[in-house]
């Protein structure tokens, strides 16, 4: 299958249908980001043999254009697939043939969160059905149901969920806020990061993660992402720098361990991505790894890869899941990566690094009034 700009093609050829393996429920088919198929049908001898099958134009008359960066769900065979602008359609994977298509009401903004960077599924329990799970540039939270497409009636206010609530806003209402990738699905629960529009704000909403009830769109719990006099990482802010600051906010995609209820964070800079003299210290929890328990928000462990960001060196890697192993034992591990491309890989149990992480003095800059960390870790 290949995506171009306003236009999915799936392309095939005559083997038999594989019934196991070949789906994918996640946007990186795990919830441990492995982004790895198991299927064979394709390989180095017969890719070559490929010839398209079916086309479906995403684009649509009316709205803007817009660059879909979405990667489709394979669920139940049922294909589903988010694009511009607050769109989903599901197609038969055979055919193409659109089974339902749903287009939220919201108005599409100006920003580049409408790109739709995926959606969630969740498979529902005994009290709701399988839903498909999205947000907006709008900062909306919407479920629809899986098989027909329409909002289910008990998430929210009849199937949406507003994000804009005035402790994420504070004292911002007007400034744009929304999601910009895939929350991420656990039991009942349902993870949001979100934020304002990149760069353009020093003060702003909040970047918080926040946790809602899938059945009824409820607050389970929030995530501090710029931490409040008590909470660990505080000190990490000179004063009162950290009232108000915006950004530090999870706009890429969050990893999760079922097994061990372990949700992991890669949030992004503090705004203003380029200039930091009004937030002097290493500023927790920006350009971080941070460890949450699933069904509290607590904190298991953090690990920051960049101190007081002044280059947008963030997180856009989604943290990837895998195991190592060292000495003869088996780690549970995860991976994360900032914009320098220094991988770090840690337990993810304990956040501690794998293959050792050292602290190097670093060059400072000649912005006047700028504070620069004199040291930034290094994989060794």
């Amino acid at each position: 299958m290949y995506m171009f700009s306003g236009l999915l093609i799936a392309a095939s050829f005559a083997l038999p249908t594989l019934q196991a393996q070949n789906d994918w429920p996640y946007w990186g088919r795990d919830s441990g980001n492995q982004r790895h198929s198991p299927l064979k049908q394709i390989n180095t001898s017969n890719v070559s043999q490929l010839v398209p099958a079916w086309q479906y134009q995403m684009k649509k008359d009316g709205l803007p254009s817009r660059v879909s960066q979405s990667t489709p769900l394979m669920v139940g065979g049922i294909l589903y697939l988010s694009f511009p602008f607050y769109r989903v359609v599901a197609l038969e994977p055979e055919t193409g043939k659109v089974l339902w298509e749903f287009t939220g009401p919201a108005k599409p903004g100006g920003g580049f969160l409408g790109t739709m960077r995926g959606m969630s599924y969740w498979p529902g329990d005994k009290q709701t059905s399988p839903q498909i799970v999205f947000g907006t540039e709008a900062g909306e939270l919407y479920s629809l149901n899986a098989k027909t497409g329409k909002p289910n009636p008990g998430f929210g206010n009849e199937g949406v969920v507003n994000l804009k609530t005035p402790e994420i806003m504070k004292d911002f209402p007007n400034v744009a806020y929304g999601i910009s990738s895939a929350p991420m699905v656990y039991k009942n629960l349902v993870f949001t990061g979100g934020g304002p529009y990149d760069s353009r704000f020093t003060k702003g909403p909040a970047g918080d993660v926040r946790a809602w009830n899938l059945r009824s769109g409820k607050l389970v719990w929030t995530f501090h992402s710029v931490p409040r006099p008590g909470e660990t990482g505080h000190k990490s802010w000179t004063g009162d720098t950290w009232k108000n600051i915006t950004g530090v906010n999870v706009w890429s995609f969050f990893s999760l361990d079922a097994k061990r209820g372990i949700l992991y964070m890669p949030i992004g800079s503090a705004n203003f991505d380029y200039y930091g003299a009004d937030r002097p210290g290493s500023n927790l929890f920006a350009n971080s790894l941070v460890a949450v328990d699933t069904e509290t928000g607590k904190v298991k462990w953090h690990f920051q890869a960049i101190h007081h960001d002044v280059w947008d060196y963030d997180l856009p890697m989604a943290p990837a899941l895998f195991d190592v192993v060292q000495n003869g034992k088996t780690i549970p591990a995860v991976a994360t990566m900032s914009k320098t491309t220094l991988l770090f890989i840690l337990d993810r149990v304990t956040g501690k690094p794998i293959h050792g992480v050292e602290e190097r003095p670093v060059p400072k800059g000649d912005v006047p009034g700028e504070y620069y960390s004199p040291t930034q870790p290094f994989p060794l």
